[in-house]
């Protein structure tokens, strides 16, 4: 290398080059990465040496085993391996120019030759000393031979398999559409068509204004809205690892503003109440139309709808999406989530991720089909009683939705847990509270409770339509909206991560049982409040909810893939080009069927 440089030969200065080096807003917590592309595709006239992109992590607060620290995903702030103290980054925080913040990674640039190991040494050689602890997290090349995993084969053979049905079937719908040949469509030929492209894809993105007997469409603004205020706050965290004003990120959320990502959680309860409401509504006008309640195809037609959506997202990412990934981050990816997946992809499929958190799962994000599975497991003993018994039904749904309340209160106060996620609780109390009150069925049944009064209410309703004076319009929309803004600011003062004021037990109580229960409450009213004509009967969900409902397993993957491919740090604000990027292909799915 030095011989070819002294000869003006340029493929060692690339390398050079692409080491990462001290860059504006180092005092902020700015990383420098270095270019990765310039690095991996360095290169000797003869090819024998070639660039191999190292990511380092130094570390004043003692030795760290990297890999160890990333197999039970101890992944602190930033995601930065070893174990961050909280209240000295409060303190960085509290005044983010007068320290310098000393948990940070760079990237350099190393001949493929030379090992990961031998780095490591040489580092520690020469930092140790002055009390700098190195530690090599990954090296890649960019020629790196990645080898086909039985795995990887099967699950291509079946994505293969899946794409040549679709594409078969789509070919024959066309061909019977346009020849209207109805006697090949009502013979055996009806089992294909229902992989076809042409036909599902048809009504799925189906833009159609007048009344439509399988809409609700009211129900429409409400998920639009939801989903984008889920994408908003998961934006926003997920490349957290790479801001370059990462110590000016906790005074940013401390503005009134951040309450709506550091407190969005009722984003989520929102499709608890949808799914409460569409379930009970579907349920109780087809068992008036058939007199019967046919349980086996009510749990078939779930989880034939669902778990072969799931299977197909985790074999994915299980296998073959690491040939995706290349990165100065793909590291994150490589040494936790693809390792996590392989393992617990089990989890997502038996719809039991919420109940086993640990050691991860494939699809982390599914705890919420596995909370409405599971709720939707023991929908018919709380539903039909409301047809076949309904002075019964309504005093036992009354005395759950009661429960619904007392029992994430009860917990709060048995196990000193906060009345929510607040930023300012410690990484153990949070994964605590997490573990205890936000992924199980019995703490988030509230809001789905609160739906499947709803639903029942439109049931009885029918057709007839109601006139509402103006003064109970104005009072009803009063109400529900100071009760949602409560459910997302009332958190306002103790949500802070630099100076927040300590929660007492009184608000703590009062929030954690009852804030899901009043987003439901207030979600009911906008529901309530539109006419309920006779266009709203529904058999089954929208066409649409079936997108809804299997497009979070594909999003999430997509903005983690986002963040192992990001080059360089971004500057976090409340909007940047990628949150803002995602919420638009989310509106432009489903802002149309509004």
């Amino acid at each position: 290398m030095v011989e070819d440089l002294q000869r003006n030969l340029t493929w060692p200065a690339f390398m050079m080059d692409s080491w990462g080096k001290n860059t504006d807003g180092i005092l902020s917590g700015n990383k420098y990465n270095g270019l990765y592309d310039e690095c991996v595709t360095a290169a000797s006239p003869d090819s024998t040496i070639k660039g191999k992109y190292c990511r380092i992590h130094p570390s004043r607060l003692g030795n760290l085993d990297v890999e160890a620290t990333f197999a039970h995903q101890q992944l602190p702030l930033g995601r930065a391996p070893g174990k961050l103290d909280f209240s000295l980054v409060r303190e960085w925080a509290q005044k983010p120019r007068m320290t310098i913040f000393p948990e940070m990674e760079y990237g350099t640039c190393m001949p493929n030759v030379c090992t990961k190991e031998e780095l490591q040494d040489s580092l520690a050689q020469y930092l140790v000393p002055t009390g700098v602890f190195p530690a090599v997290i990954f090296c890649e090349e960019q020629d790196t031979d990645l080898q086909f995993t039985d795995g990887d084969i099967g699950f291509v053979s079946l994505a293969t398999f899946l794409l040549v049905l679709i594409g078969c079937a789509s070919l024959v719908d066309i061909y019977l559409h346009f020849s209207s040949s109805d006697y090949l469509a009502k013979g055996a030929l009806r089992y294909l068509l229902v992989f076809s492209a042409y036909t599902n894809l048809s009504k799925m993105f189906q833009v159609n204004l007048k009344a439509n007997p399988r809409n609700i469409t009211c129900l429409h603004a409400m998920r639009t809205l939801s989903m984008t205020w889920v994408i908003w706050c998961h934006q926003s965290n997920i490349p957290f690892p790479n801001t370059a004003n990462i110590l000016q990120v906790f005074q940013k959320f401390e503005s009134i503003l951040g309450q709506t990502l550091l407190n969005g959680y009722p984003s989520v309860d929102t499709f608890f109440f949808l799914s409460g409401l569409l379930l009970s509504y579907s349920v109780l006008k087809e068992t008036k139309r058939t007199r019967s309640f046919n349980i086996f195809l009510f749990y078939s037609h779930r989880i034939l709808r669902i778990v072969p959506a799931i299977g197909i997202m985790c074999g994915f990412q299980a296998t073959v999406m690491r040939f995706f990934l290349s990165g100065p981050l793909s590291y994150v990816w490589n040494m936790s989530w693809q390792t996590s997946c392989a393992k617990n992809w089990w989890k997502d499929v038996t719809f039991v991720n919420n109940f086993i958190p640990d050691g991860g799962s494939c699809l982390p994000q599914t705890w919420y089909i596995a909370a409405d599975m599971q709720m939707y497991l023991v929908a018919p003993l709380i539903i039909l009683p409301l047809y076949f018994y309904e002075d019964i039904g309504k005093a036992w749904l009354l005395l759950l939705t009661a429960l619904s309340a007392i029992i994430p209160a009860a917990i709060i106060y048995d196990k000193d847990l906060p009345p929510t996620t607040l930023i300012s609780i410690d990484l153990s109390l949070y994964q605590k509270y997490f573990n205890l009150v936000y992924l199980p069925p019995w703490t988030r049944a509230s809001p789905w409770l609160a739906g499947v009064w709803v639903g029942y209410i439109f049931f009885k309703q029918g057709n007839t339509r109601y006139k509402m004076s103006p003064l109970v319009v104005t009072v009803g929309w009063t109400l529900a909206a100071i009760t949602g803004l409560l459910v997302v600011f009332g958190m306002y003062s103790y949500n802070h991560f630099i100076s927040p004021t300590p929660y007492e037990l009184m608000s703590c109580l009062t929030y954690g049982g009852l804030h899901r229960l009043a987003w439901g409450a207030a979600l009911s009213w906008c529901g309530e409040w539109i006419p309920v004509t006779s266009s709203v009967a529904a058999n089954q969900p929208p066409h649409l909810c079936y997108i809804s409902s299997g497009l979070p397993c594909a999003v999430f993957p997509v903005l983690q893939l986002s963040r192992c491919i990001l080059f360089h740090p971004h500057q976090h604000d409340h909007l940047n080009s990628g949150c803002c990027g995602h919420c638009y292909w989310w509106c432009f799915v489903a802002v149309p069927h509004g």
